[in-house]
């Protein structure tokens, strides 16, 4: 059997094909639009089996052959977090804010930026840091970005191997994407017991239940986005109750172990065959 675990490799399925292996597809990319065309229709002609990461993707692929199986963390990871180590190496002190995520137009780091000046008006300790780099040859857009933010109390602190423990140390992660097919990161920072402010786009509101286990605002909506910002930020029972909701929610459904098993599943069939 042929596992593919992107469609980047799908061009190999079409060898197993002929010499009739099965292909297990397992899509994690964002594959709407008339660009992506030729790719969808070719992983719904060369795989016995797709697994795609969100139910949102579904509706881009008219095949019968998809399933979902949500991303997923290992929850053990979240065990041995150091959050004061963080605080210490960069001074961290009042109310933080973290993104992570490249830095691209896609995941909407920008409006963040510019909703960042009103969430200071209403919280003045506040400070936001950004974890992550530009895409290949897009550092003019990252750039331009540090240009924006320039004299705002924003830290970039580029790829980290400590992603974890920066969440840890944060009071808020916010996740401003316009495109988004899952949002593994939403389910990290719940994994950490913080609370999150996302967008309501793709596969991000089957994780999160707005007003239960984090808010939910319009993509490229800055005001929402302070708004949603300042409220977890400026009432503590709220973003409390959000975080163990969301920390909750993560235990139950997204688990790795759980996910894996699924999976296992999805293979044993077509082994058996």
């Amino acid at each position: 059997m042929i596992y593919l675990n992107t469609s980047a490799t799908i061009w190999a399925a079409k060898s197993a094909k002929l010499l009739g292996i099965p292909v297990i597809s397992h899509i994690r990319e964002d594959l709407r639009g008339m660009n992506n065309y030729v790719i969808r229709s070719k992983i719904q002609s060369w795989s016995d089996k797709i697994i795609l990461i969100s139910n949102w993707m579904k509706r881009f692929f008219s095949s019968n052959k998809t399933v979902v199986v949500h991303n997923a963390v290992a929850l053990d990871d979240f065990k041995r977090l150091d959050p004061d180590r963080i605080k210490l190496e960069f001074d961290l002190k009042g109310k933080i804010i973290v993104f992570v995520g490249t830095l691209e137009e896609r995941k909407g780091v920008r409006h963040l930026i510019n909703a960042f000046p009103a969430i200071r008006a209403a919280v003045p300790d506040a400070r936001l840091l950004i974890v992550g780099k530009p895409l290949p040859g897009q550092n003019s857009y990252g750039n331009m970005l540090k240009t924006l933010a320039k004299d705002r109390n924003i830290t970039f602190m580029g790829t980290r191997p400590d992603v974890y423990d920066v969440m840890a140390a944060s009071d808020l992660l916010v996740a401003p994407s316009l495109s988004e097919a899952f949002g593994r990161i939403i389910i990290e920072a719940m994994a950490c017991g913080k609370p999150v402010v996302a967008t309501n786009v793709g596969g991000i509101p089957e994780i999160i239940e707005d007003g239960k286990t984090g808010l939910l605002v319009p993509p490229g909506d800055e005001k929402s986005l302070a708004d949603a910002a300042i409220k977890l930020l400026t009432d503590k029972p709220l973003a409390d109750s959000l975080a163990a909701a969301g920390q909750k929610n993560v235990e139950q459904r997204f688990d790795l172990g759980i996910q894996v098993k699924k999976i296992e599943e999805i293979l044993d069939e077509y082994l058996k065959k």
